[in-house]
């Protein structure tokens, strides 16, 4: 389900195939053994034929295992269900991209109808060659799947499988372009803009998922999980014509919808000094009926150029290529790209990316914690003494941070934390560092910032574009309020910011300047705050943009400008970035630690 959720899925086991030829492209591997035993059943053995599949280096017999696997036509593939789900950020992407994109995790849950319940986690390096770095196993438990009735939140699937009858009907999400059509046994979904709309690319018999009617207008709230305010509903008498309008998607219309979808939901033209009704005046004539798909990505390219918004771009597959249109770039990578481009040594961007990232990390480790590093959540926490009285914790994404769903990875983030915390708590001192986080979930920035809580406060305050009575306030309750056996630290904290902190990061920074004994050290963030709004346009081209206004406590907006710390340092000194000099800017950041009044002097 694509509209609500904040991770793709599918549900064909085709797809898989295509996942792992695809893998197979390229790709060596290291096998690793199961971590659960499958039965001897047809669903446990494809299960283990699927596994070898991954594990096998040697590219042919690979192909050879994905024919022999899905051949037997007594075995239907309805045997499993897979879904697929990769980090928020790659939303819309298809899987050569995903290959092409930062490490990552692939995690495949296969939900056996003969009784056999795992899960697939394949860990995909970055390198040109994208190695399999990693193959595990781990049982899955169907019955966590399962809702439960939260406060007056309702399961939208009742036990009979059928919907909930006060959710049936056609609903508006005001601010998203979103329409939800609700009937007794399925959900479809729209695109709708109100000129145009659209059926969306998504799973009718996905129901999971809490509604309530709660709203005094009468209005309904939807959310896939109880910690999300998730989307106000309202309620339509009707499908809009416009969403069941059959007229063929030819390039004018198609430009036209995507035009529609900013005008309507892109807050941020000023802020980011965009003309767009210029644009639109000066591109919109390029466009005509008889033009290639080549040639109306181009145009549409050009109307989202220089806008330097992180959470807004284009992205088709076009004569069996990937094209992307990304519009945001930190002046960090910025930098870097321009580095790269003034050597000769390092042949490809991606390595030298990927040799500044190495270097950075072995910085961390060796310099910053004296090659004594702990590091929790499959990396996202590396922490240890950055001195003998000052902690160090950093923090590399704000998802991912375990295997499982929402909740698996809340009780592993708030586990780490615990001990991490525990460990040290007789530093005079925490420095924090996001500077190198580019974002993921605002649950886990709310959840992560509840270990360093006083009392509850407001983080932010968010609202869709031109909706502001929708405004959500969300709270951060110290954790030690929500759980008894929690830890809170409240000692001082100095949290590192740069301009490729961003998105959840960013939500998590500003959180964190709501409590008294947090400093902000660093480089202003990247300015991407908002949310993204994901649209699939008729054509299956995936377009993304942002369309909610962050404020923080105080009712300040930095989209587009990045939140400044209080304290300004350059972390990324010198003219080559390969040369890193980051501990330098930690011990800084150290030394105000130690002298906390003659630094802020």
């Amino acid at each position: 389900m694509r509209i609500f959720l904040q991770t793709d899925s599918f549900s064909t086991l085709p797809f898989l195939a295509a996942l792992l030829v695809a893998l197979g492209i390229s790709l060596s591997s290291k096998p690793t053994d199961a971590q659960v035993a499958l039965p001897d059943t047809p669903a446990g053995n494809r299960m283990t034929q699927l596994l070898k599949c991954v594990s096998e280096p040697d590219k042919k017999k690979r192909d050879e295992l994905v024919t022999s696997i899905f051949s037997d036509e007594e075995d239907p593939i309805e045997l499993c269900e897979i879904a697929t789900s990769v980090h928020e950020q790659s939303n819309g992407m298809t899987i050569h991209e995903i290959l092409r994109s930062d490490p990552l995790d692939i995690l495949t849950i296969c939900a056996m109808k003969t009784g056999a319940f795992a899960k697939i986690r394949i860990t995909v390096a970055d390198d040109d060659e994208h190695k399999i770095t990693d193959v595990g196993l781990w049982p899955y438990d169907p019955e966590k799947k399962a809702l439960k009735r939260i406060g007056n939140l309702i399961p939208l699937t009742l036990e009979s499988g059928e919907t909930l009858p006060a959710a049936r009907g056609v609903w508006l999400a005001k601010g998203y372009g979103y329409i939800v059509e609700v009937t007794e046994d399925a959900i479809h979904y729209y695109d709708y803009t109100g000129k145009f709309g659209w059926k969306a690319e998504a799973e009718d018999d996905n129901m999971e998922g809490y509604f309530v009617v709660d709203q005094p207008n009468g209005d309904a709230r939807f959310t896939f999980h109880p910690k999300e305010h998730g989307y106000v509903l309202t309620k339509l008498d009707a499908l809009p014509a416009a969403c069941i309008d059959q007229s063929e998607w030819m390039p004018t219309r198609l430009f036209d919808a995507f035009a529609d979808v900013m005008t309507k939901h892109y807050p941020f033209f000023e802020v980011r000094k965009v003309d767009w009704q210029a644009r639109l005046k000066q591109h919109r004539p390029r466009v005509n009926d008889l033009m290639t798909e080549s040639e109306l990505f181009d145009v549409m390219e050009s109307m989202l150029v220089n806008l330097k918004d992180g959470h807004t771009g284009l992205r088709a597959e076009i004569d069996g290529k990937t094209r992307s249109a990304d519009t945001g770039r930190s002046k960090t990578s910025a930098r870097l790209r321009k580095a790269f481009a003034e050597q000769s040594e390092v042949k490809t961007y991606r390595k030298y990316r990927s040799l500044f990232s190495a270097r950075l990390n072995e910085c961390i480790t060796e310099e910053v914690l004296g090659g004594k590093p702990t590091k929790h959540c499959q990396n996202r926490f590396t922490w240890g003494l950055a001195d003998e009285k000052i902690g160090y914790l950093n923090i590399a994404g704000m998802s991912g941070f375990g295997i499982g769903d929402v909740d698996d990875q809340v009780a592993a983030l708030h586990k780490a934390l615990d001990e991490i915390l525990t460990s040290l708590a007789d530093t005079d001192a925490i420095i924090i560092d996001v500077s190198m986080n580019p974002g993921g979930s605002d649950l886990f920035s709310l959840e992560i910032a509840s270990h360093f809580a006083d009392q509850k406060r407001v983080g932010f305050s968010k609202w869709p574009a031109a909706v502001k009575d929708y405004r959500q306030d969300r709270t951060v309750t110290p954790y030690k309020d929500v759980n008894e056996n929690g830890v809170v630290y409240l000692k001082p904290i100095y949290l590192v910011t740069s301009d490729v902190t961003g998105s959840a990061a960013e939500i998590f920074t500003m959180s964190m300047r709501a409590f008294p004994n947090v400093t902000t050290v660093g480089m202003p963030t990247s300015g991407a705050l908002s949310d993204v709004l994901d649209k699939t346009l008729p054509n299956g081209w995936s377009f993304q943009t942002s369309n909610e206004i962050y404020v923080d406590h105080e009712g300040i907006c930095y989209e587009g400008k990045g939140i400044p710390p209080q304290v300004e340092i350059k972390l990324f000194a010198g003219e080559n970035l390969l040369r890193v000099n980051y501990h330098h800017a930690i011990a800084q950041v150290v030394k105000m630690a130690l002298e906390p009044k003659q630094s802020h002097q």
